[in-house]
């Protein structure tokens, strides 16, 4: 009997996962998950618990639908500064206000990625140092 392999679906709409995963030659579907992120705590925490929430979501959704076999990836990225997190900005006020916050300082990107295969899971963060150009340099 021939083995079948899970779909991959990445539980997002960001063009930029998409494009990492079309650029490794990756066979999946797009599953956008439409859930509520919590923004508060442990910078950390957050973004894995974001990741989760969306891969787990995801997954209902393919269950619900009579999906197959199906490897979930749930993905959340932010930025911190001092253990302040900033989120998508709702308006350019919002932005402005981010820019001016970062404007040159060293902040943290943190990355949450959830896997999801049935009643399995892996997950992980990711921790990087930004830099960003003083707000008088930033696009306007």
């Amino acid at each position: 009997m021939p083995r079948i392999s899970p779909q991959l679906v990445l539980a997002s709409s960001s063009p930029q996962r998409r494009a990492i995963l079309e650029r490794l030659g990756v066979s999946f579907t797009v599953r956008p998950a439409d859930c509520p992120e919590i923004e508060q705590g442990d910078p950390g925490e957050v973004a894995l618990e974001n990741a989760l929430r969306k891969a787990r979501v995801a997954q209902k959704l393919g269950m619900e639908a009579g999906g197959g076999a199906e490897v979930v990836l749930g993905c959340d990225t932010l930025v911190a500064l001092e253990g302040t997190i900033y989120g998508k900005p709702r308006d350019e006020q919002e932005a402005r206000a981010t820019l001016q916050a970062l404007s040159g300082a060293t902040h943290e990107v943190i990355s949450g990625v959830a896997v999801l295969l049935g009643g399995e899971g892996r997950s992980a963060t990711d921790r990087s140092q930004g830099g960003q150009r003083t707000a008088s340099h930033a696009p306007r």
